[in-house]
This record gives structure tokens, C-alpha cells and sequence, in this order.
């Protein structure tokens, strides 16, 4: 098989994911005493956004690299908040009205935690907007790339 070839079996990669936000965080579990405790695991959350321009909040093994958790953040419906019961205060919970995720910072500042709770509380509220490059790999892929069907861009009403 020629090099040309071989270039045009390979499957067209797709978009990935874009990232707002990361960082480290444990996760934690409720018990049947309905006390959460903590994963001994270290891991890592992030916030992401996908082709469909929904944002998402993952969890995943820093150990393994495997994502464990991946919930859909739905505006004025999610909210990520300290638990204000922990003593330590590194406690938080990402809930809607159906699920509950708990985590733990494992950042090794403390004094960024508020302000990545309150990074998260953004993204939930205000997605980013979809931009051009993610519209373009996500519905348009090669037309867009080559101009075709864009015509000049410009109109108007008095346009004949």
C-alpha cells in the first residue's frame, strides 16, 4: 500500500474535548451511616466542553487515567458548593435534584479552593459559547475547510 494510500484509510480524527478546568480532587462515597468518606485514590476532576456544546464534570484515577464519573452540568439545575458539615472544609458536592457527586480537594493550596468552586459554579451557569473551530469539526468537517457553500459572507435585504 502506498504512503497515499495509507493516508486516506486512517480514519478523520474527531474534535476533542475542550477543557475549561482541572484539577486535583478525590472523590468521596455515602455510606449506609449516610456520612460520605473518602476514596483513598488520588484523582483529578475537570470540566469539559463537548461538541454539542454541553459542559461536563468528569472524574478519573490519576493512578489508572481512567474517568469514573462524567456528568452533564445543566444550568440553574447543578450547583457545586463546599459541604459546610466538614471540618476541614475541603469538602464539596456537585448535585442536582437526582445525583450527588462528593469530592475532596487535593490541591495543594487551600486558598484556590474557593476560587475553583466558584470557576465550576461559572461554567455551570454560563457555557462558553460554541466557536467557529468546534462547529466546524463537529457538523461541517472538510466543506467548511475547502469554502464551499460559504459564498461571500455578505447580505442584505436590498440584495436582487
Amino acid at each position: 500500500m502506498s504512503q497515499t494510500a495509507a493516508l486516506f484509510d486512517r480514519p478523520v480524527p474527531t474534535q476533542q474535548p475542550r477543557h475549561l478546568l482541572q484539577f486535583k480532587a478525590g472523590k468521596m462515597t455515602m455510606k449506609d451511616d449516610h456520612w460520605v468518606h473518602p476514596d483513598p485514590r488520588k484523582g483529578c476532576a475537570y470540566l469539559y466542553q463537548s461538541s454539542d456544546s454541553k459542559v461536563h464534570f468528569c472524574w478519573f484515577d490519576r493512578r489508572t487515567g481512567l474517568v469514573e464519573e462524567n456528568y452533564v452540568l445543566v444550568p440553574k439545575q447543578t450547583e457545586f458548593k463546599p459541604v459546610s458539615q466538614c471540618k476541614s472544609g475541603r469538602v464539596y458536592v456537585l448535585k442536582n435534584k437526582e445525583q450527588r457527586l462528593f469530592i475532596w480537594m487535593q490541591e495543594p493550596d487551600a486558598k484556590n479552593d474557593s476560587e475553583i468552586c466558584d470557576s465550576v459554579n461559572r461554567f455551570i451557569d454560563s457555557p462558553p459559547p460554541a466557536t467557529l473551530f468546534s462547529f466546524y469539526h463537529a457538523k461541517l468537517n472538510l466543506p467548511l475547510a475547502m469554502g464551499v457553500g460559504l459564498g461571500s459572507g455578505l447580505s442584505s435585504d436590498t440584495d436582487t
